[in-house]
């Protein structure tokens, strides 16, 4: 994609639900590692509805990271919803090569895909931007190392700079209470302030998805 320069124009953007930090810009691209089932669920799931309300979304999932019947439970209106499986970047690519411009991309289990490399995931944030997708990569860790975040974001999306929000996420209980432990630790400069650790009470909205 050839560079082009523009004037820059204040971009539309969404929270997922109250209490979320910071909006997320149509239009951005992001990777998001998830500790746990409960956090991948409830941010992508609530992430994805909230897109729903402005544009389509399409979900890629790399085996069974993510089931699109989660979203059925949440009793919204999924006419623009598409979900598929697929198991290399290369397929992945020529599919949303010829999806809609402006469209949501989500792909879950991210880092499983064989073939990736530094080449394929900055081509793939090339398309993104391109086509004007909302791209968010995830990935689900077993292990994840809390003491090397950045590490971790190395390891699974081996370039991570190149995103706009890099972004953890994962929950706590305590008798039936839950709690979403999110850290941010890159977004758009006008979020600087958000950079950080941030809990968040999510009882209401985990409890549609159990």
């Amino acid at each position: 994609m050839p560079l082009i320069f523009e004037k820059p124009e204040a971009p539309q953007s969404i929270i997922p639900f109250q209490g979320f930090p910071l909006e997320v810009k149509l239009g951005s691209s992001s990777a998001v590692l998830y500790g746990d089932v409960h956090s991948s669920t409830l941010v992508t799931s609530y992430l994805q509805l909230a897109l729903l309300e402005k544009l389509p979304v399409y979900h890629v999932s790399v085996g069974g990271s993510y089931s699109p019947g989660v979203m059925e439970k949440l009793g919204k209106d999924l006419g623009e919803f598409y979900f598929g499986r697929a198991y290399s970047l290369s397929e992945i690519v020529d599919a949303v090569s010829s999806i809609e411009e402006g469209s949501a991309v989500f792909i879950s289990g991210f880092s499983l895909l064989p073939d990736l490399s530094p080449k394929g995931i900055l081509e793939l944030v090339d398309l993104a931007d391109g086509r004007g997708f909302t791209l968010v990569l995830s990935h689900f860790s077993l292990s994840l190392n809390e003491l090397d975040l950045p590490g971790e974001f190395r390891s699974h999306f081996h370039v991570p700079e190149v995103f706009d929000y890099l972004l953890v996420a994962r929950t706590s209980s305590y008798r039936g209470h839950y709690r979403l432990n999110l850290s941010i630790l890159k977004a758009p400069s006008e979020y600087l302030g958000r950079i950080g650790d941030h809990s968040i009470q999510v009882d209401g909205l985990i409890k549609p998805l159990l």
